[in-house]
C-alpha cells in the first residue's frame, strides 16, 4: 500500500450513516451475540489436543471482533465456508459496493501490500496440486480485494481501526450499539452465491492470475460442493439453525456430492 493511502473499505466505514433500523439490528445483534470465552485447557486426550497457536492468529481489521472460523449460522453451509476463511478474506465476500469493480490478488498482512509468490498457494485437490510446489497456508497471506491499485480492506494497524478500538474501549452500550452500525454499514451480510466463482463463466476471481495450474483451474471451476449448492440450496432456501429441521432436504449426503 502507498504510504499516506487510505484504506477505500476505511472511507466507506468514515461515510457510514447508519438507518434507525440498521441501529436497531446492531442491538439485537450485539444482545444476542454476547464474546465468546474460551476455556483452557480444552482437551480430550489422547486425540483432541488442542493446538497451543491461539486461535485469533490474523492481522485483519474484523477479527479483532470476529473468530476466525465465523460463520455459524447456517448449519448445511457453514463448514464449507469457514474452510474459506483460511485463505480469503473477510471483505473478498462481504464487501461490494455498488459501482465499484474490484479485482482480486493475494494480500499479505505482514507487509500490507499485494503478495507477489504466488506459485502453490491454491490448494485445490490432492490429484490436481503439484504437492512440490505447494506454500504453506498462513492467516496473514489472503485473497482480497484491490481498487485502483491498491488493497480495499483494513488491518488492525491501520489509523481507522486503531481509533475504532479506542472508540469501542470508551463506549457506552448506546455508542457501541452505534458504532457496531457504522462499521458494518458498507457491509453485506450474506456473501455471494458458490458459483459466483465456481464457475468457467464470468468468475468473480480470476484463478490463474491467482496461480491455478491448469488441472486446478478445471477443479475450481466445476466445483463439485458448489454443484450441489447450486442445485440443492436454491436461493432463500438456507434457515437459521433453530428453525432446521432433521430433514432430508437439509442434509448433505456423500450419494449426493457423487451424483
Amino acid at each position: 500500500m502507498q504510504a499516506g493511502a487510505v484504506p477505500l473499505f476505511s472511507q466507506y466505514i468514515e461515510a457510514s450513516q447508519p438507518s434507525t433500523k440498521d441501529i436497531e439490528s446492531s442491538r439485537q445483534l450485539l444482545e444476542k451475540n454476547q464474546p465468546k470465552k474460551l476455556r483452557e485447557p480444552l482437551s480430550l486426550k489422547p486425540f483432541h489436543q488442542r493446538q497451543k497457536e491461539p486461535i485469533l492468529d490474523s492481522k485483519a481489521f474484523c477479527t479483532r471482533c470476529h473468530l476466525s472460523v465465523p460463520h455459524s449460522r447456517i448449519l448445511r453451509s457453514r463448514a464449507f465456508l469457514n474452510m474459506h476463511t483460511q485463505y480469503i478474506a473477510c471483505e473478498t465476500c462481504h464487501f461490494r459496493p455498488e459501482g465499484i469493480s474490484f479485482n482480486y490478488r493475494w494480500f499479505n498482512f505482514d507487509s500490507q501490500n499485494a503478495e507477489t509468490n504466488i506459485a502453490g498457494r491454491l490448494h485445490v485437490d490432492t490429484d490436481k496440486d503439484d504437492t512440490t510446489q505447494l506454500v504453506a497456508r498462513t492467516a496473514n497471506v489472503k485473497i482480497s480485494p484491490f481498487y485502483q491499485g491498491q488493497p480495499v480492506l483494513m488491518t488492525y494497524q491501520d489509523a481507522k481501526a486503531k481509533e475504532i478500538k479506542e472508540q469501542w474501549k470508551s463506549a457506552n452500550e448506546q455508542e457501541k450499539t452505534k458504532l457496531h452500525a457504522v462499521i458494518h454499514g458498507p457491509l453485506q451480510t450474506k456473501g455471494p452465491r458458490c458459483d459466483v466463482c465456481h464457475t468457467p463463466k464470468k468468475s468473480l476471481l480470476n484463478f490463474t492470475l491467482l496461480g491455478a495450474t491448469d488441472k486446478q483451474l478445471s477443479k475450481l471451476q466445476y466445483n463439485t460442493i458448489a454443484d450441489f449448492f447450486k442445485h440443492y440450496q436454491p436461493e432463500g432456501a438456507e434457515q437459521p439453525e433453530a428453525s432446521q429441521t432433521e430433514s432430508k432436504e437439509q442434509r448433505i449426503r456423500i450419494t449426493d456430492l457423487l451424483r
